[in-house]
């Protein structure tokens, strides 16, 4: 099993185009604060960051899941936002 994950714009991996190559690996999914300092102030090639607070109180009221759902709708629109 590998943690190894890519970040990056992503391509069709079943064709061999030059915007393909231009993705970061990283070979496990922990990072020292000195990695997550560089992730965050990477300006190769346009690449933007962007930090999202994933803490919560134990009794905001939320469920597990619609704490998640949050997240990921915080990480859509910074996607969305940066592509536009």
């Amino acid at each position: 099993m590998s943690l190894r994950c890519s970040i990056g714009p992503e391509g069709n991996f079943l064709t061999n185009q030059a915007e393909n190559v231009h993705r970061l690996v990283i070979e496990h999914p922990i990072l020292t604060n000195e990695e997550i300092a560089a992730l965050r102030h990477c300006n190769h090639r346009g690449w933007t960051s962007k930090t999202i607070d994933i803490t919560y109180a134990i009794h905001s009221g939320k469920h597990t899941a619609e704490l998640l759902d949050d997240i990921c709708k915080q990480g859509s629109q910074a996607i969305q936002t940066d592509t536009a």
